[in-house]
């Protein structure tokens, strides 16, 4: 595609924005229009303490939940779909699983990109990377922002810290007690039922949040498989999830519970649709000690618990249930060691355990473990330039010890621009059923060893008021692949090879226009090259260009967002045999809409003060969006977003 298609968005955004009628500029500017982007953002997920973004070892991005409030979204996918190099993808099996972040995408596992609730990982032990729940049933409405690590983040997380890291920050409550009770209708007979509250009780503040979903979901017929006739490809989902949060007297308790039904075509394509289903725990009790004003120290005990179903076949019966349990251990130390410096010392151990049944017949017994010890330390040696260096050492059971380390730069170039050159390293360990595996369909290997990757990260940034701006730049080097081969027995087993190198660069933008319009925006483009010299070989599109726009003035707000993805390598690229059966994926754009209503401020009536009224469309160029299926490659593409839909909500406050 031309360089001129790809930037008429840009041209028409630019040029809407010119001519927009700039309403209500005078001295009368709110607080939050005078602050500037410093004093507004601060991150945790970098250090593992409480700092400024610009002094972060990392290149991050922050969602706020203002953001989120701005533009709408009908889940977490919609939210990280608008971050920079990133693309939520998903296979026939597992739909929308996993985050596609600079160009790191191999499976429909995502087993690259490592969540956190609050600090603490959400990260399954059967397989590694399940977390199409997450991305479909979160909360968005107990989310204070998103803390986005771009690139690796191993030195203090660990396995799967590897393209990233997304941080979910919830809510912190206030003195009093509040909650709201919100209700959603839409297209697909998408319906939703919401309940969360937040406050205080003495002195342990508590936060919870329960949702019921349920959706029809787009259907696409004639859809062609691996075998079979076509079938209809459904999307329908039925869901809830219950989260809490306990704070007090030194200890901070979370859960997080759900199950889910998500519409799938099944592990091999064909139909017709059966269900996925998930049901996960979480589990998270830390206890933080201050030593003295400046050493603290923290210990956390972290259950995961997950039992995934998924189709064989459709039509068949034939389903593998995989359940796994992991139990993490961790105790770290942090403080000053003089006013210029901070350091943390942390070790951690997890057990793994579990099993998969595949039709109907066990087959694997999982028993793995894994420690790590980690530090990271920084030094400022003037007000203009900090240095920050850490490293983890990783062990798993009948591997060796794998060190990560991750040495940063920051410096102040100007008042307002910050220069950050960083080199860092991180693993994917291999999981339950990478090791242990015993099916008809796949064998694991006990022998796997870890896949790594180094990344080379340099970012220019200018911040000054309401105006930010910032290119980054970075080269990756991912080794030891964890892949599908077929030996001479013609049974599909895993084993470590070949590499991939990444290079690409970002581009990030806001603009505060006066009080009530903002700009907000991205660009990036990646390519890759893999050991056989193919390149573009993971299915990431080398162009992406997000933008939007917003107004909030008087309780009125308005957003529209403007997604392009650039078309991905074509499975047939990387797989001659593959049935070119279903539409080829091009590129596609992706625009929405958000109008929200604070209705007791904009009639003015006390008795309406705690409603609102929103109204969010997807997808409104009604875009036919298909994506490769990389879980095989067997069939060319599956659909991959649904079609024109519109959707309102009625959230009551009290």
């Amino acid at each position: 595609m031309s360089l001129r298609l790809i930037n008429l968005p840009l041209f028409i955004l630019s040029y809407l924005l010119m001519h927009l009628p700039v309403f209500g500029q005078s001295d009368d500017k709110n607080q939050f229009f005078d602050m500037s982007l410093d004093e507004l953002i601060h991150v945790t997920v970098a250090s593992k303490r409480l700092e400024k973004i610009e002094d972060a070892p990392s290149v991050i991005s922050v969602i706020s939940q203002e953001d989120i409030r701005r533009f709408g979204a009908r889940h977490l996918r919609d939210v990280l779909d608008r971050l920079v190099n990133a693309q939520i993808i998903g296979s026939t099996a597992y739909p929308h699983n996993r985050t596609s972040l600079r160009g790191v995408t191999q499976t429909h596992l995502d087993d690259k990109v490592l969540i956190l609730l609050n600090g603490r990982p959400i990260r399954e032990a059967g397989q590694g990377g399940v977390n199409g729940d997450i991305y479909s049933t979160f909360p968005l409405e107990i989310i204070q922002q998103i803390e986005v690590i771009r690139g690796p983040g191993s030195v203090l997380y660990g396995s799967n810290a590897f393209a990233g890291v997304i941080n979910i920050i919830t809510l912190h409550p206030d003195s009093t007690f509040s909650a709201e009770l919100n209700a959603q209708y839409g297209s697909f007979d998408s319906k939703q039922v919401a309940l969360q509250g937040a406050g205080y009780v003495k002195q342990v503040s508590f936060l919870g949040a329960l949702s019921v979903h349920d959706s029809e979901g787009d259907r696409f017929s004639n859809t062609a498989g691996e075998f079979g006739p076509n079938g209809t490809y459904e999307t329908g989902r039925n869901a809830w999830q219950g989260m809490f949060q306990l704070q007090g007297y030194d200890f901070n308790i979370q859960a997080l519970r759900n199950k889910v039904k998500q519409k799938s075509a099944n592990n091999v394509l064909t139909f017709p649709s059966e269900d996925w289903q998930i049901q996960r725990s979480f589990i998270d009790i830390g206890h933080e000690k201050e030593l003295n004003t400046h050493w603290q120290l923290n210990t956390n005990i972290t259950f995961n618990g997950m039992e995934n179903t998924a189709g064989i076949i459709g039509g068949t019966g034939r389903f593998f249930t995989t359940s796994s349990k992991s139990y993490l251990s961790e105790i770290a130390l942090h403080g000053k060691l003089s006013p210029k410096s901070n350091i943390i010392f942390g070790s951690n151990y997890e057990t793994i355990t579990g099993d998969n049944v595949s039709d109907g017949v066990l087959n694997t017994d999982i028993d793995s473990w894994n420690s790590s010890l980690y530090s990271q330390f920084d030094y400022r040696f003037s007000n203009k330039h900090k240095f920050s260096f850490g490293i983890q050492s990783n062990k798993a059971k009948n591997q060796s010890a794998k060190l990560s380390p991750r040495i940063a730069s920051i410096i102040k170039v100007t008042p307002n621009t910050i220069l950050k050159m960083s080199y860092d390293e991180a693993f994917r360990s291999p999981y339950g059923l990478d090791l242990f595996l015993n099916a008809s369909f796949l064998q694991g290997n006990p022998d796997l060893i870890p896949e790594t990757i180094n990344t080379y990260t340099t970012q220019i940034s200018y911040k000054k008021l309401q105006h930010y701006f910032a290119l980054t730049l970075y080269k990756s080097h991912h080794k030891d692949l964890i892949v599908r081969t077929i030996g001479d027995d013609d049974l599909v087993t895993l084993t470590n090879q070949g590499y991939v190198d990444y290079y690409g660069s970002e581009i990030e933008y806001s603009f505060k226009l006066n009080s009530h319009w903002q700009i907000d925006g991205n660009m990036s483009y990646q390519t890759n090259e893999n050991d056989l010299n193919q390149e573009d070989a993971t299915f990431h599109p080398n162009w992406m260009i997000k933008n939007g726009l917003s107004y909030n003035n008087h309780g009125i707000k308005v957003g529209t967002f403007l997604s392009y993805f650039g078309a991905p390598t074509q499975a047939v690229e990387l797989n001659p045999d593959v049935l070119e059966v279903n539409p080829d994926s091009t590129e596609y754009y992706l625009l929405s809409a958000n109008l929200v209503f604070e209705l007791g401020e904009i009639i003015n009536q006390a008795e309406f003060k705690n409603l609102e009224l929103s109204l969010y469309a997807d997808n409104l160029l009604d875009e036919k969006v298909y994506y490769p299926e990389i879980s095989r490659l067997q069939v060319n593409s599956i659909p991959s977003h649904a079609g024109i839909g519109f959707y309102g909500k009625l959230a009551y406050r009290f």
